[in-house]
This record gives structure tokens, C-alpha cells and sequence, in this order.
């Protein structure tokens, strides 16, 4: 039989695309699947299971919304508050702390809902204060006080400020967009912070990126510009690119065997790849760069752009798994699980 996650549930949001947790969660699904079971042989009444079942679900559930790791629950999180002040307020500080910031929640009348820091050296500290705006539907032109916003951004010495609301009042010459150009506040929609979130490890997405569009573009519009070009540059995602690069080394072998590897061969390889056309030796070689620093040891990148591979290709990709989020094949073949069946294990 095979068990189904279901991809909407809290515990498999905060784990499902960690590959250090994916497979121990796995395990925990089956393992709840067979507790009923296991229930239901020994005569349990059905009633009892069921509320036995459905109380360990709760607690599941609560424990995993109690501390949030993943970026895509943290977005999906700060989707769903989009109707509760007080919960978007919390969402959008932890927005602002998975992105890089040092930032903490103020809320209270004449305080900003909350403060972030960013330290980029030798720059300096960077401040931008955070405002939330929660609404069923878009906020009237009375529910955003940009003077008012504006004041808690010079009260605190801040760069700038980063508003989150659903929508925005007016079209991209509106009250809104004036307003927030002549007090230069960033006005962001939800979904498009959310968005970000969910984004910020696939494509190396930090502070530093967001400072730029918050201390530069305000209105609605430039600020929806300003996000689509930094989601879409480049287009594909770090993670993609390490696993084309993965691949690339891979189909190298046997090819030219008295030929060391080199970035360039590899960077011709991975152009190969349908959507990676356009890549540059540059961002192979900052991959590869990557990929090496976080193998352990098993692939080494010299002076001279040679790699040496110390382990075989499995092992790599068992050692670089945090970087690519992709699940390596186990170093001992399961006779359980379908994907992991031994060549000699025994039938069934």
C-alpha cells in the first residue's frame, strides 16, 4: 500500500522540503497509519480510535505551528493572517527575521508594528520600521495614514518603512501611490511578501535585496515591479542550478577519462540543460564553489578550476542535501519503503 501525505497539513509544511526531516516524517506517517491499525487489531472501539487519533493530530499540529522553521509554512502563514491584525503584525516580524533582519515586534499607540535591523559591513546598521494592515478586502484611503507611518519612521531614525496590506486603494497614479511617494513609504501587498518568503532560499533572496526596494520604491506599482524583477532574476532558482550542476558532473563520466574535470566543462554541460541556456561560467563556478563548501570534503574546487571529486556521486549528493533540498538515496537500501528496496532483499 502507499501512504499519502497530505501536503496542506501544518507538521508536513514545516518539514516536507527539509531533507534532513523529510524522511523522518515519512516515517512518522507511517507509523501513524499503522497506530489505527494497531488499534483496531487489539479491539479498541473504533470511537476511541478515532478520538485517540484526532487529539494526536491537534497535538501535531499545534507543535508545529508552536516554532516555525520552514519558509514555505512561514509564507503560507503570513498569507493566512491577512485577516487578523494581531497575527500579521507576528507574521511580518518573522518575515522580516527569515530574510536577515534583526527584528522585534512593537505594536501600541504611536509605535510602528514593529522594528528591523539590518548590519551590512562597512556600510553600517540599517532601520526600517514595519507596519501591518489587515482587511478583508482593500484598506480605504482612512485605514493608511502615511503621515502618520512617516512619523514613526523618523521617530526611530529608520531608513524607511515596509508596509504589508491585501491590496491598495486607487489605480498607479491614486491617493495611495502619491501618498506613498511623497512619504516614501514601501507599500508591499501581502502576497508578494509571502511570496518572497517562500522564495528567499531558493534564490539566495536576503535583507540586503529587500533594503534596496524598500529605501527606493514606494508606490504599489513600482514596488510590484521592483519584486516580479527580483523573483525573476535570474530565472532559474539556486537550487535548480545546483542540481543541473549535479547532473552535469555526473554525465561527464567516462567522458575524456585522461582530461581532469574544469568548471568550463561542466558549465558547457549544465548549458545543455532546457532553461539554462543562458547561464554564465560565472554562476557555474560560484555553484560549484558552493557545492564544494558544502560537501565536507568530497568535492574540491582548485586555484585552477579543476575539480576533484573525492567520493562517489551518491555520496555527493547525500553530502550536499542541505544545499539542494533534493532526498539522497540512503547509504543502506530499505525493504519497506518502494524507492529503497535492496536488489536482494526478500520478496515482499
Amino acid at each position: 500500500s502507499s501512504f499519502i501525505l497530505n501536503q496542506d497539513h501544518e507538521l508536513v509544511r514545516a518539514y516536507a522540503n527539509d531533507p534532513a526531516s523529510e524522511r523522518l516524517l515519512q516515517d512518522l506517517a507511517t507509523a501513524d497509519a499503522l497506530l489505527e491499525v494497531y488499534l483496531r487489531e487489539v479491539g479498541v472501539a473504533p470511537n476511541v480510535v478515532g478520538e485517540v487519533l484526532e487529539r494526536r493530530d491537534l497535538l501535531l499540529r499545534g507543535l508545529a505551528n508552536d516554532r516555525m522553521f520552514s519558509l514555505d509554512a512561514l509564507g503560507e502563514y503570513i498569507a493566512e493572517s491577512r485577516n487578523n491584525k494581531h497575527h500579521l503584525e507576528i507574521a511580518t516580524v518573522a518575515g522580516a527575521r527569515a530574510l536577515g533582519f534583526v527584528a522585534k515586534h512593537i505594536s501600541g499607540s504611536g509605535q510602528p508594528d514593529g522594528i528591523a535591523r539590518f548590519t551590512d559591513f562597512p556600510a553600517g546598521e540599517s532601520i526600517i520600521t514595519l507596519e501591518a494592515k489587515s482587511s478583508k478586502d482593500t484598506p480605504s484611503a482612512k485605514d493608511i495614514d502615511f503621515a502618520s507611518i512617516r512619523v514613526h519612521v523618523d521617530d526611530h531614525a529608520a531608513h524607511g518603512c515596509l508596509l504589508l496590506a491585501p491590496h491598495y486603494p486607487g489605480g498607479p497614479d491614486g491617493n495611495s501611490a502619491k501618498s506613498a511617494r511623497a512619504n516614501q513609504v514601501s507599500c508591499w501587498t501581502i502576497d508578494q511578501f509571502s511570496e518572497v518568503i517562500r522564495k528567499a532560499e531558493a534564490r539566495h533572496i536576503s535583507a540586503r535585496d529587500v533594503l534596496a526596494i524598500v529605501t527606493t520604491r514606494f508606490a504599489p506599482s513600482d514596488v510590484e515591479q521592483a519584486v516580479s524583477a527580483l523573483l525573476a532574476n535570474p530565472t532559474w532558482e539556486k537550487r535548480g542550478l545546483y542540481l543541473a550542476i549535479l547532473r552535469s558532473i555526473r554525465q561527464l563520466h567516462g567522458l575524456l577519462s585522461d582530461t581532469p574535470r574544469t568548471v568550463a566543462m561542466v558549465a558547457l554541460q549544465v548549458a545543455r540543460v532546457p532553461g539554462y541556456e543562458n547561464v554564465k561560467k560565472t554562476d557555474v563556478y560560484e555553484g560549484l564553489r558552493e557545492i564544494a563548501g558544502a560537501s565536507k570534503g568530497a568535492l574540491r574546487l582548485l586555484d585552477n578550476d579543476d575539480l576533484v571529486l573525492n567520493v562517489d556521486y551518491d555520496e555527493l549528493g547525500r553530502r550536499v542535501q542541505d544545499l539542494t533540498r533534493e532526498p539522497a538515496s540512503p547509504r543502506r537500501k530499505s525493504s519497506f519503503s518502494e524507492n529503497d528496496v535492496e536488489e536482494n532483499a526478500p520478496d515482499g
